[in-house]
């Protein structure tokens, strides 16, 4: 197997696997077997994030290897553009999430995605009771944090499933990421990345859903986002629970745009 660069000259020759047109954004890798086309990577890169829009080899040539030369390919050229992460959206694709783990992906699910823009938050009528206020007792902004409490809250992320990556990952925003404290025991931790000019809040734990909590690291962070964010951003949350979604939008005070897609986040090499 082999992989070519597609452009307009050989585009029609593997348009059935790159599902449809590709738009001035994208780019996309073609795989070929004996001068036939079997699969196709397309991708599109915005600051330093590369998304991957779809990955797709024909059912014939699968478990052949086809789709991590695909990757490797990607990844040799990572470097020249300027790549850090790499996003993948896909609906609900049990057997593409558990080839990227395979891969070494760090993957994280959720069964929504809840989108807001940066704009109605600060126009809500809860941000403006804090704006301009410092966070509340036991809010710490995640930049401000002695490496003791970085590893405690390395514990936390790891207790909920989730990979002590995230708190290390090159797109994390420390001035947008917060955690909260009893004492210097870690009680909620809001970590956001930026994807070009949008923000995703890729964890939000909190201790026994305590609310209190939550309502504090949203102050905070609706409180950085009138710093740090621009009003035409987008905001999106990964929705874990049930009733994270009823309860963020009665604290913001906005209705969230909800998607039924699984959301594959940061995804670090």
């Amino acid at each position: 197997m082999e992989i070519t660069s597609i452009e307009k000259e050989n585009f029609e020759y593997f348009e059935p696997y790159t599902g449809g047109p590709l738009t001035p954004e994208q780019s996309a890798l073609g795989l070929i077997e004996d001068d036939t086309a079997i699969g196709a990577l397309v991708v599109s890169e915005d600051d330093g994030v590369c998304t991957i829009d779809s990955l797709f080899v024909d059912p014939g040539y699968q478990r052949k290897g086809g789709g991590t030369m695909l990757l490797n390919a990607l990844k040799e050229c990572s470097e020249e553009l300027e790549i850090r992460d790499f996003l993948v959206y896909y609906s609900e694709d049990e057997a593409i999430t558990a080839f990227l783990t395979k891969q070494g992906f760090t993957c994280i699910q959720g069964d929504e995605v809840m989108t807001i823009s940066v704009n109605k938050i600060l126009s809500s009528n809860n941000f403006q009771k804090v704006r301009g206020k410092e966070p509340e007792e036991g809010i710490r902004c995640i930049k401000d944090l002695a490496r003791k409490d970085l590893n405690g809250l390395k514990g936390v992320v790891q207790e909920a499933g989730f990979p002590e990556k995230l708190l290390a990952n090159e797109d994390l925003d420390a001035e947008l990421s917060f955690a909260a404290f009893d004492g210097e025991k870690p009680e909620g931790i809001l970590l956001a990345n930026k994807v070009g000019e949008n923000i995703f809040v890729s964890l939000l734990l909190v201790e026994e859903n305590n609310q209190g909590i939550l309502r504090k690291l949203l102050a905070a962070f609706s409180n950085a986002l009138s710093h740090h964010a621009k009003k035409e951003s987008l905001l999106q949350f990964v929705n874990r629970n049930e009733k994270l979604r009823s309860t963020l939008e009665k604290m913001i005070g906005q209705q969230f745009d909800v998607t039924g897609q699984t959301w594959t986040g940061i995804l670090s090499i």
